[in-house]
């Protein structure tokens, strides 16, 4: 009995030791798992930081967007309001040219009256003058 008595308790010492060698791997296998769990969270926490940086990028560029589509609005406005300035400006220069074509006729034939009244004196004596010739050559051909 002694003989069994030793038995059961190297059997228990060895179930001892075997549990204890289990629990050694269990507590390492733990450990192991706490750790990836440690670097699971880590990079958890870096991929919340990225997405946090990312978000605030987003907010910046739809920022930057809106800004843009608002100048981009300013620019559209000031650039109708100077095609209806160049419009505006056009006719006025356009009213301007005919008004100052219409002065040129008007100077034009004026001074074209002038001058023909002022030669019209001349070319009456030379007229006469003509004529006068005329006359006196008839006479001396009647001679």
């Amino acid at each position: 009995m002694e003989q069994q008595i030793l038995k059961v308790l190297k059997e228990i010492q060895t179930e001892q030791k075997q549990f204890r060698d289990e629990q050694k791997q269990f507590r390492e296998e733990l450990t192991g798992i706490r750790d990836e769990q440690k670097q699971f969270r880590e990079e958890l926490t870096g991929i919340r930081d990225e997405q946090k940086q990312f978000r605030e990028e987003l907010t910046g560029i739809r920022n930057e967007q809106k800004q843009f589509r608002e100048e981009l609005t300013e620019l559209r406005t000031d650039q109708k309001q100077f095609r209806e300035e160049v419009r505006s400006e056009f006719r006025e220069v356009k009213h301007d040219i005919k008004r100052i074509d219409e002065k040129l006729d008007l100077l034009t034939k004026q001074t074209s009256n002038a001058i023909i009244e002022h030669h019209s004196n001349q070319i009456t004596f030379l007229k006469d003058k003509v004529f006068e010739l005329e006359e006196e050559m008839y006479k001396i051909k009647k001679r």
